[in-house]
């Protein structure tokens, strides 16, 4: 129901509703639940844009394994939102995304090329 008040699939798009949805099943450890209220944070879909309640619910996603949450974590330490711009961070995440399938490598060479040969082996340790 979440996911189909939010893109408006078969019912009308109601934000305030999937913004419910969502809160109750991130709150319950719904880690796809919690990706999409980061993601609701993140870009100010039915919310004022959020970039800290957007960290706060990426790194429960993250850290509970979602891939897509990591990639975003990543961008997030790359372009500096809700977090200090952090490459080597950014250069973990993302590379950890990658490898597991996700398309974080679209990022990759800009990031690399910001980086440092010992930022990037800070980031493969860290």
């Amino acid at each position: 129901m979440q996911a189909t008040a939010f893109a408006g699939d078969g019912v009308e798009q109601d934000y305030a509703d999937a913004l419910r949805w969502f809160l109750e099943g991130a709150e319950a450890g719904d880690i796809h639940a919690q990706f999409q209220l980061a993601t609701m944070y993140y870009e100010g879909k039915g919310v004022e844009q959020d970039f800290s309640k957007a960290l706060h619910w990426t790194r429960e996603a993250a850290s509970a394994g979602l891939i897509a949450a990591k990639e975003l974590l990543g961008y997030m330490y790359f372009r500096g939102e809700g977090v200090a711009k952090d490459l080597v961070k950014a250069y973990a995440w993302m590379t950890y995304a990658a490898k597991h399938g996700n398309s974080s490598a679209d990022y990759a060479t800009e990031l690399v090329s910001e980086m440092t040969d010992d930022d990037i082996a800070r980031g493969r340790d860290w």
